[in-house]
């Protein structure tokens, strides 16, 4: 993110608090690319963009 960038939103949770969910812009994730993995405990995940601009999470 850039200096300019905004914050994350704050999201309502239904106990009335909020907090702050941190945000990835997808194109800093991409790279300029269609799709990225993702290592989570041990296991490889693919992050692919679909044509209609879908995200598409496949273990």
């Amino acid at each position: 993110m850039s200096p300019t960038d905004k914050p994350a939103p704050a999201v309502k949770f239904a106990a009335g608090q909020s907090a702050t969910i941190p945000a990835v812009d997808s194109r800093d994730l991409f790279r300029g690319g269609r799709q990225v993995q993702i290592l989570h405990a041990g296991q490889v995940y693919t992050l692919r963009q679909t044509k209609d601009n879908k995200l598409i999470l496949t273990k």
